[in-house]
């Protein structure tokens, strides 16, 4: 079972749409408003993940094959 990053589930969702903005589409796959949300500042992966009831491994694994690499951690390396 894939274990998720720490770094991805806390990121918050303005830096993830900042740093992949072709992720919106993934949230607009789950029928998600997280990318058009005026409180999207205040959510992280993690808590966009819980408010939908989605499974964590599924959707973290999702948004790391369409991020194609351009995802960064906390400390501006590449995520794997």
């Amino acid at each position: 079972m894939m274990q998720p990053q720490p770094s991805l589930t806390t990121m918050p969702l303005t830096d993830l749409f900042q740093q992949c903005p072709q992720l919106a589409e993934v949230f607009q796959r789950h029928q998600m408003v997280c990318a058009g949300c005026p409180v999207v500042a205040f959510c992280t992966v993690a808590d966009a993940i819980a408010a939908y009831d989605l499974s964590p491994e599924s959707f973290l694994a999702e948004l790391q094959r369409v991020a194609g690499g351009c995802l960064c951690n906390s400390q501006g390396t590449q995520s794997t």
